[in-house]
């Protein structure tokens, strides 16, 4: 995980904690409206058994996530 104690955005401090989710997560450069992730790359994989923990960082100034993923 990045390092950094301050957001990149607004230069405040950053929260270490996790993204949960028992969903996939998808990333897509288009904006339009999507009935299945298809062609998009998934960076969360779905869970089967136990909610996902991926690490992340958080800004609560500008809302700013961050996250690595597979």
């Amino acid at each position: 995980m990045h390092d950094s104690k301050s957001c990149p955005e607004c230069n405040h401090p950053l929260k270490h904690g996790y993204i949960i989710s028992s969903r996939r997560i998808s990333w897509s450069e288009s904006s339009e409206t999507v009935w299945a992730d298809d062609g998009s790359e998934v960076l969360i994989k779905d869970a089967w058994f136990k909610l996902k923990k991926t690490p992340a960082l958080k800004c609560e100034a500008c809302h700013l996530v961050m996250f690595k993923h597979n």
